[in-house]
């Protein structure tokens, strides 16, 4: 026989990469021609059928091409974060080296086994499933897949019990074949009713939409009470089981509240039922623990599983049964039987992707990074008046869109058509467009990114959704719209998490001449997403030519910018643009941050700057062109730039600063330019040491940091410095301090320092900055200035 040729039954196949010969003649296969995305896409539309959909309504799918760790590229070689590991299963992440290696082995050794047959894979595969598996859950039968499980779980209940009653739940997902698509509640069940009988819905334990009344965290005891009676009234002697997920996974993410399974497992012990967990989308690590039944200290009858055990590498589905249930089947026959039962390839990937899960602590990171994805979920609700409830359980979430807080009115009906998902589907187009793929449905935004996903991914990630949901915010009805005051706990919620948390921001520019003509060429070019709007539409072609997005009133820009540049000239301008029902302040997000570059004067200033605190606005920048004009007013929120001739004069600006949050400042005279520094040093050393050190775990040198362009060339130093200062640092509280030194020793004094001896501590910025003074010459009287206030 030829070492490239199988031959069965006497039949011989030759394969594809040989040379060998087949009845005498010789076969060189022909070379493929590559696809590109589009005749990709045709086949699929020629030859595949999509689920769920109208075949002629379905969206133009992603050609993906490869993936790695939490991104995969498309065929244009666009990348993607991966926020829904697909369908929520690629929990290990793409492309897993240690995985590959096992599939890669275990084919090369035994590809399949009928399932009557006993392999070491399947054996080792099981055993390590028992000892995951919380309680007596010992004894597994494999599937290829979730519907496979409930199949049999169903099947395995009724059998056991002699019972033929089901109870599950309106929103519950168990999968598309005929018997787990009809125990499912969501309305995909109706494509396979009236297919198996005997299935019993319930309410689920949805707070944000409780069926027994609206009550902020829910009705406990009722939901619990609702299941009981159900049961009751249908006849506990006729319910085989009760079926749900831990928690509802593509129906909301509906967490149960302690005691409702704790309740169930009680009732169900008491009257001979059966308890299945239904753990496919949410077991193994998902929620933060492995299954996320664990978090209630209950251990199920039966539980099924799937795209964790494999994380989708292979097929492979799990039915695991306590002990008892396990000892009835050995005198008894098993109703069950799959040809793919015990699969060898998918029991190599279960084996190594459980293994994965230890050696790399995933469940530890979910728990982890969940609590700080519920974080960025809290903030999502606080900046968005879109946002109606946030969800999460380790790293499972969702966020649920509403036309009116108020009213909880969701922003697409339930069920939508795809011709009534309107502002959702904008809001998936964007998510797309800035590099996000995640699963939307309805009136909620999942979130479920693999749980090997870093602090920075989830930041990444988010600063998408963040832009994205300032579509949703604009078709919110004013009324829903939530205003809070700063130093209210609502503020306080939002500005603390962007001032921990760095995000990539979005600018918004209002007024288009020739300074915000360049501010936005350059913002475009350093990658900051950006929004503009000018009274001259034709300067429209402008920005969208450049990649930004051009927006057709202010309201639009300020609802979507975590920092919003005004351009304009002069007063009358700038206070139609700010101020009344139509302005900026009205409808920017709280915690946004506002740069004037124009050169109003001090009464404009302040009358914005008095609204904008009512908004909710965290900051005001004003720069102006007279430092001693502002420091006589002494009332002004914020102070950016000016020529001062006079210490004092420098110390009443910083006075009038106060503890605001941001201070940049463009002084000419070297001397006054040490003095500012030294009066820093003991007004606030720690926020200017913090920042400093933001800036150097960001890979920036000293020069970068303290130096800026003082000039008139389109005002530059915005762009190059104060904005990315602002949004690297978020809106919380701290100084950017940026200002321009002429005298080349004094920066090349202050590199040499900054390079060889970190920023330890306030203390520690005052030697440097009192250093470097007397390096350029500064006077002794300031010195002691510095060791006087210390």
């Amino acid at each position: 026989m030829l070492p490239n040729r199988a031959c069965f039954n006497g039949a011989c196949w030759t394969f594809a990469a040989c040379n060998g010969t087949s009845s005498g003649q010789s076969h060189v296969p022909e070379k493929e021609t590559p696809m590109n995305a589009a005749t990709i896409v045709q086949a699929h539309r020629d030859h595949v059928l999509f689920p769920w959909v109208a075949q002629n309504s379905a969206r133009t799918p992603i050609v993906m091409d490869r993936a790695e760790g939490v991104y995969f590229w498309d065929k244009t070689g666009k990348r993607y974060l991966d926020f829904a590991s697909q369908v929520v299963n690629m929990n290990i992440g793409h492309s897993h080296p240690a995985l590959l290696t096992a599939l890669q082995q275990q084919a090369q050794t035994l590809s399949f086994a009928h399932p009557g047959a006993a392999t070491d894979i399947r054996a080792k595969a099981a055993a390590k499933l028992a000892a995951m598996t919380p309680g007596d859950l010992n004894k597994t039968l494999f599937t290829l897949g979730g519907a496979e499980a409930i199949e049999n779980a169903i099947k395995i209940a009724r059998q056991y019990t002699g019972r033929h009653k089901i109870i599950t739940r309106y929103r519950s997902y168990h999968g598309a074949s005929l018997g787990a698509g009809t125990a499912t509640g969501d309305p995909r069940r109706l494509y396979s009713e009236m297919g198996v009988s005997g299935f019993v819905r319930v309410h689920d334990p949805y707070a944000y939409r409780c069926p027994f009344g609206y009550a902020p965290h829910g009705n406990p005891q009722i939901y619990i009470d609702h299941v009981i009676q159900t049961i009751e009234l249908e006849g506990p002697q006729t319910v085989a089981a009760i079926l749900m997920e831990p928690i509802t996974g593509f129906n909301g993410v509906i967490i149960p509240p302690d005691g409702y399974w704790q309740a169930l497992r009680d009732y169900a012990d008491r009257h001979g039922i059966l308890l299945i967990c239904d753990e496919v989308l949410t077991g193994f690590g998902r929620t933060g623990k492995m299954f996320a039944i664990e978090h209630y200290g209950v251990v199920p009858d039966i539980m099924t599983m799937a795209k964790g055990l494999t994380c989708g590498y292979v097929p492979l589905g799990a039915v695991s049964v306590r002990q008892p249930i396990a000892d009835y089947f050995d005198e008894i026959p098993l109703g069950c039987g799959l040809t793919f039962s015990g699969y060898p390839l998918g029991c190599a990937a279960a084996l190594a992707t459980m293994t994965i899960y230890e050696e790399e602590n995933l469940v530890a990171n979910s728990r982890l990074l969940g609590d700080y994805m519920a974080e960025w979920l809290q903030q999502m609700k606080a900046a968005h008046p879109s946002v109606g409830d946030v969800r999460s359980l380790g790293l499972y979430g969702v966020i649920e869109c509403v036309k009116n807080r108020e009213t909880r009115e969701p922003l697409v009906p339930w069920n939508a058509r795809p011709d009534e998902m309107g502002v959702m589907s904008e809001i998936g187009s964007r998510l797309l467009q800035g590099g996000l793929y995640t699963l939307l449905r309805w009136n909620w935004l999942f979130l479920s990114p693999p749980l090997c996903i870093t602090r920075a991914q989830l930041d990444e990630g988010f600063a998408v959704i963040d832009e994205a949901l300032a579509i949703a915010d604009a078709a919110c009805n004013e009324s829903g719209r939530t205003r809070h005051a700063p130093g209210s706990e609502q503020e306080a919620v939002t500005t603390s998490s962007r001032g921990t948390t760095a995000r990539a921001g979005h600018v918004g520019i209002i007024g288009l001449g020739t300074i915000g003509g360049n501010m936005a060429a350059n913002l475009l070019k350093r990658g900051f997403k950006l929004s503009a709007y000018d009274i001259e539409a034709t300067r429209a072609d402008m920005v969208t030519a450049a990649g930004a997005m051009w927006c057709d009133s202010v309201q639009a820009v300020a609802r979507q910018a975590d920092v919003i540049i005004t351009c304009l000239p002069g007063p009358q301008q700038l206070e139609a643009v700010m101020l009344g029902e139509a302005g900026v302040l009205a409808h920017a997000r709280p915690g946004a941050i506002w740069l004037d570059t124009g050169t109003n004067s001090i009464d404009t200033m302040k009358t914005i700057s008095t609204r904008a605190s009512e908004c909710g606005i965290a900051s005001i920048a004003a720069p102006v062109s007279g430092g001693a004009k502002a420091a006589e007013t002494g009332t002004l929120s914020m102070f950016v730039g000016g020529h001062s001739e006079s210490f004092e004069k420098v110390k009443g600006v910083l006075e009038a600063v106060g503890e605001h949050i941001y201070y940049v400042g463009t002084f000419s005279n070297a001397v006054i330019v040490k003095l500012l520094i030294n009066y820093l040093c003991f007004v606030n050393a720690k926020a200017i040491g913090e920042v400093l050190s933001l800036g150097r775990e960001a890979g920036l040198d000293l020069h970068q940091l303290v130096t800026m362009v003082q000039s008139s060339a389109g005002n530059s130093w915005v762009m190059e410095k104060v904005v990315p200062a602002l949004l690297k640092d978020g809106s919380g509280p701290g100084f950017t301090l940026n200002l321009a030194f002429k005298d080349a020793r004094l920066i090349n004094e202050l590199n040499t320092i900054f390079a060889t001896a970190p920023l330890e501590s306030g203390k520690r910025l005052c030697e440097i900055f009192e250093h470097a003074c007397s390096v350029y010459g500064g006077e002794e009287s300031f010195v002691s200035i510095i060791h006087a206030e210390r």
